[in-house]
């Protein structure tokens, strides 16, 4: 990869995580999948110019929900469920709700259907990645 593309791909990174502080697991995501599939976006000029990554790192919408359950001893918890969604654009949206005592936002946006969108596009090459 030319210098300007690694460069560019660390400002990128850089800026998400200004967007986005405190989900590390998000930027790690973000980051192993961009690795991956920078080159492709870099050498298409239609994936450039419509900004193609800014769009599927932002999610298209963020829900968080109650839940409340019972324990072993019967008695009521209470807790936070996520459900993050990302671009619809080939497909409907893919995975589940996540829910957990310690989570956060930030463990949930890890693009779970980023990776398995991208990757395919990526292989497929920039003519067979849109049908």
């Amino acid at each position: 990869m030319p210098a300007r593309s690694s460069t560019t791909l660390k400002s990128f990174l850089s800026g998400l995580a200004q967007r986005n502080p405190g989900q590390p697991d998000f930027h790690q995501a973000v980051e192993d999948v961009l690795t991956d599939v920078w080159p492709l976006a870099q050498d298409t000029p239609a994936y450039r110019e419509a900004e193609i990554l800014r769009r599927i790192v932002e999610p298209d919408r963020v829900v968080s929900f109650r839940v409340v359950w019972a324990d072993d001893q019967g008695r009521p918890r209470v807790e936070r469920g996520w459900r993050i969604q990302h671009s619809n654009a080939i497909g409907p949206y893919k995975g589940g709700l996540r829910f957990a005592r310690q989570e956060r936002r930030g463990g949930h946006a890890v693009l779970p259907e980023l990776h398995d969108r991208a990757a395919p596009a990526y292989r497929a090459g920039p003519r067979r990645a849109g049908r």
